[in-house]
């Protein structure tokens, strides 16, 4: 009887699965079948899948000199959408996005992602089953780019750590969506929100509407960020989740108080520590992103407004500035725009032109 299967540790050359240990098998009579070594291949595609590696092993060979290496190969690319998702993908790749995307993305699959690519071996997926998906989505009227863009940005991850040889042919080009202009409240909508908000609602809308934040930087604005003797605030970071972090383009952004805001900000920052966040609430905690959205539709309803999103306010901030002629290049500065096309947008959303040629 051949001796007992052995593992060891070799000097040979090649990559392995797990670290950079060398691994050799001797013989053994319970893999000298094909269906042995098929076995013991498909051991090794779930050990890459789960270990975020697909390499070459000197493994055992079956009775007509196949290695089971020489199967994983084969069979490598047969590794399906939900095995890489949970394996390679979940370890290396998800890691590196941000909080909030690492939740879109849970959602996207919980939404049917999964449902549809998930038992498909990554080499069986093609572009007509990206449309037959896109078609299904349409008819539950959800929109079709973030579905598509995720999927495909798995099977590029899955090219790029060997899982797939390539990416799919004839893929789908997403559709151009047509960029309308920002809409944003008026002067008066503003006026009466800032006028009705209570607490720290009143804060996190003020600072939106007269700052230009984002919600993530109204939720890590600290007291130390308000100099009222220079009347500037500076805007050092955000929030993502639970997580502080840089501004969406890494820079520090320093501008004057507005009239509005002033009064108050003192009122929120009275008596609070320098690293104290300005806007708390009653907890004396810092609110979640959605305690933003879902507090200011409330209160819009409450008091019969029409409804309008968190982040428009910040669209009134930058229409606002361009309204009243400021040169585009510092409202993109204010706004913390990167690219000035994205600055460049709001000049076609002028309301009036009166402060201009008035």
């Amino acid at each position: 009887m051949p001796p007992a299967l052995r593992q060891h540790t070799s000097h040979s050359r090649g990559p392995t699965l797990i670290g950079s240990c060398r691994q050799s098998y001797r013989r053994d009579a319970s893999v000298q079948t094909a269906t042995a070594a098929r076995a013991e291949a498909d051991r090794l595609r779930k050990l890459a899948a789960d270990s975020g590696s697909v390499g070459e092993v000197v493994a055992p060979k079956d009775n007509k000199g196949r290695g089971a290496a020489t199967l994983l190969e084969a069979h490598a690319a047969s590794i399906t959408f939900n095995e890489f998702i949970d394996g390679t993908w979940s370890k290396l790749w998800k890691p590196g996005y941000a909080e909030t995307t690492q939740e879109r993305y849970d959602d996207l699959l919980k939404q049917g992602v999964r449902t549809h690519f998930g038992q498909s071996p990554l080499d069986k997926i093609t572009g007509m089953q990206m449309r037959a998906y896109s078609a299904k989505l349409a008819g539950r009227g959800v929109q079709i780019k973030p579905h598509q863009s995720f999927v495909s940005s798995v099977l590029k991850a899955a090219v790029e750590a060997g899982a797939l040889e390539k990416f799919p042919d004839n893929w789908p080009k997403l559709p151009k969506q047509r960029k309308s202009s920002p809409d944003s409240p008026c002067d008066v909508e503003v006026e009466d929100i800032v006028r009705l908000a209570r607490g720290w609602l009143k804060v996190a809308v003020a600072l939106v509407a007269y700052a230009g934040m984002r919600s993530g930087e109204v939720r890590a604005f600290e007291v130390r960020d308000v100099d009222l003797a220079k009347n500037t605030i500076t805007i050092r970071r955000a929030m993502s989740c639970k997580k502080q972090k840089d501004t969406k383009d890494h820079e520090d952004r320093t501008m004057p108080i507005a009239p509005p805001l002033r009064p108050i900000l003192e009122e929120a920052i009275k008596d609070k520590l320098p690293k104290a966040r300005v806007v708390i609430n009653k907890d004396g905690t810092t609110p979640k992103r959605q305690d933003l959205w879902n507090d200011l539709a409330a209160l819009l309803k409450r008091n019969g407004l029409r409804h309008r999103s968190f982040h428009s306010l910040r669209h009134y901030f930058c229409s606002a500035l361009i309204d009243r002629g400021i040169p585009v290049p510092v409202v993109q500065r204010a706004a913390g725009h990167s690219d000035l096309k994205t600055t460049q947008r709001y000049v076609h959303a002028l309301r009036s032109l009166d402060a201009i040629w008035g």
